[in-house]
């Protein structure tokens, strides 16, 4: 198993579904401080797969999920997140101790989940995709200097949609590849 993302060599892009309001702040500030109705109380969840975003958003159709924003991430950002986390779910821990990973899973900042990866047409890609919990003082890093550009994809997605309705094969805009770990990352990953 691998990490697939959509990156250059100025960082990592990363998708969310938001209420309206939220993304119009969120972009036009390019931040999700200040007033913007993104919550700091509760997980928020980054996707690393368009496809995987496109699929739990429902075209960015789902209440409150309207607006699909392509979020730039540092690349230092990113190997933090992947180093730190700890799994949603006993199995994928790498910790071999079922109390020890609840205790740790209960106090982590960042919180990461395998699922089973789609492409822009929600087909089954066949990889697993990773997405990431994050609260706490990581969610306020995210938002304060973890995050490079906001940009509204909502367009995109909507397309994608069309595509998927009407059955056409279109080429994806973005394309996920392996993304290449530290050392770190990879041994908390255990990939």
């Amino acid at each position: 198993m691998s990490v697939r993302a959509n990156y250059d060599r100025d960082g990592v892009y990363v998708y969310q579904a938001f209420a309206e309001a939220t993304a119009r702040h969120a972009v036009r500030n390019q931040t999700f401080v200040r007033g913007c109705g993104f919550a700091f109380d509760r997980m928020s969840w980054p996707k690393l797969s368009y496809g995987w975003m496109v699929y739990r958003s429902g075209f960015a159709r789902k209440s409150r999920q309207e607006r699909v924003l392509e979020i730039a991430t540092t690349h230092a950002f990113i190997d933090e997140v992947l180093t730190r986390g700890a799994f949603s779910s006993f199995e994928q821990s790498r910790i071999a101790d079922k109390p020890a990973w609840r205790a740790a899973l209960s106090v982590a900042d960042v919180v990461l989940q395998w699922d089973p990866d789609r492409d822009h047409l929600l087909r089954r890609t066949g990889h697993r995709t990773l997405q990431f919990g994050l609260r706490g003082k990581m969610l306020r890093r995210y938002a304060e200097s973890g995050i490079t550009r906001i940009r509204d994809i909502t367009d995109e997605v909507r397309e994608s949609e069309e595509a998927y309705l009407f059955e056409r094969d279109v080429a994806p805009r973005r394309m996920e590849v392996e993304y290449p770990l530290s050392v770190e990352a990879r041994a908390n990953l255990g990939v």
